[in-house]
C-alpha cells in the first residue's frame, strides 16, 4: 500500500475514530485494529496515537515509529501527503507534551517534578548528549523498571523525536541529597538544556 492508498482509506473511515470514548469497548478494539491494519500496509513498523488535546478542537491522529530512528524517514513520507481533515489534525511524531505528569509503571509511581537530571559527557562520543536520570525513591533492584519508565517519560516530555536523536545514551541513579551541588538540574529544565547545548555547539564550530 502506498501513503496515498493509506490517506484515501482513511478519508473514508476517519468518521469512525472521532469519538472513540463514545462507543462501546468491543467495538473500539475492533476498529482501532482495523486502522493498525491498514497503517501496517503501508509500513508494519509504524503505529499510532489518537487523542483529543484539551486545548484543540480537532482530533490528534500521531503516527509514529515508537523511536526507532530507522523507520522516521517513512513516518515523515506518510505525514507529507497526509490530506486536510475537518476535525484532523495529522502529526508526525509524539509531540512534548512537556513535564507536568506523573506515571504509573510496573507498580511504581514516577512524577517528573521530583526527578532530576546529570548531563554525561563520553569519552569515545563528545558530541553525544548522555544524561543520568535520578529518582528518590530509585531502587537498585528495580533498574530495569526505572529505565524504562525513564523512556518513556522522556518520550512524553520531550517528544518522539528529541529523545531518539538527541540523547544518545541514558542511564539511571538515586536522587543525591543535594543534587544541585552535584551538577544536577531539575527534569523540567531538559528541553531548555538540549536546546542551549545545540546553540553552544553551533557557536563553538
Amino acid at each position: 500500500m502506498t501513503a496515498k492508498e493509506f490517506w484515501q482509506w482513511f478519508e473514508v473511515n476517519n468518521t469512525k475514530y472521532l469519538f472513540l470514548n463514545d462507543i462501546d469497548e468491543e467495538v473500539k478494539k475492533q476498529i482501532l485494529e482495523e486502522l493498525l491494519a491498514e497503517l501496517h500496509k503501508y509500513n508494519d513498523k509504524l503505529f499510532f496515537e489518537i487523542g483529543h488535546h484539551p486545548d484543540k478542537s480537532e482530533q490528534e491522529f500521531v503516527i509514529t515509529a515508537n523511536g526507532d530512528v530507522n523507520y522516521f524517514d517513512k513516518v515523515e513520507e506518510l505525514v507529507a501527503v497526509a490530506p486536510l481533515l475537518k476535525d484532523w489534525e495529522i502529526l508526525a511524531f509524539k509531540p512534548a507534551m512537556g513535564f507536568e505528569f506523573s506515571i504509573d509503571y510496573n507498580g511504581l509511581n514516577f512524577d517528573p517534578a521530583e526527578t532530576w537530571f546529570q548531563p554525561l559527557e563520553l569519552e569515545s562520543r563528545p558530541l553525544d548528549l548522555g544524561i543520568r536520570v535520578c529518582y528518590p525513591h530509585y531502587d537498585e533492584s528495580k533498574r530495569d523498571d526505572f529505565f524504562n519508565a525513564s523512556f518513556l517519560i522522556l518520550d512524553a516530555g520531550l517528544g518522539e523525536k528529541i529523545t531518539s536523536l538527541d540523547i544518545k545514551y541514558l542511564d539511571v541513579d538515586k536522587l543525591p541529597e543535594d543534587p544541585e551541588a552535584e551538577g544536577m538540574l531539575p527534569l523540567k529544565q531538559l528541553s531548555e538544556y538540549i536546546e542551549w547545548l545545540k546553540n553552544e555547539r553551533v557557536r563553538n564550530n
